[in-house]
């Protein structure tokens, strides 16, 4: 488990900031006020919720840290992968291939991987 004496809302608040600043900066300097002025209220609407939606990933990634050991947290957030195919195949009717059937199948075994030789080093100890 991952302790730290700095409060989650400050990581928070210091990886949001940074993705926030390089990028705003990254996309002002590529694009200039005009174009970046020019988009869509809808789309702004759209932007601002996916980066709550983004916090409160990293919120939850972080306090999943706490809670549980950081190989099984990081094999849950790995997991994230398989179920964005899973939902472009069945919310946006993207086509099963080889390739996602294969790489689906690989992240499964590996997080089943982890967890036997998490069993396997308790067994034989240190």
């Amino acid at each position: 488990m991952a302790t730290s004496p700095i409060p989650n809302s400050l990581t928070l608040l210091m990886l949001s900031g940074t993705g926030c600043i390089t990028l705003g900066l990254a996309s002002l300097g590529r694009l200039g006020w005009d174009t970046l002025l020019a988009t869509p209220p809808g789309d702004f609407k759209v932007m601002v919720w996916a980066g709550l939606f983004n916090a409160l990933g990293f919120f939850m990634l972080t306090k999943a840290l706490e809670l549980i050991s950081m190989v099984h947290a990081n094999a849950i957030n790995a997991s994230q992968v398989a179920m964005a195919a899973l939902a472009g195949v069945l919310v946006f009717s993207e086509p099963v291939t080889t390739a996602l059937v294969v790489g689906v199948g690989l992240m499964v075994v590996g997080m089943l991987l982890i967890d036997r030789r998490g069993a396997t080093l308790a067994e034989d100890g240190p």
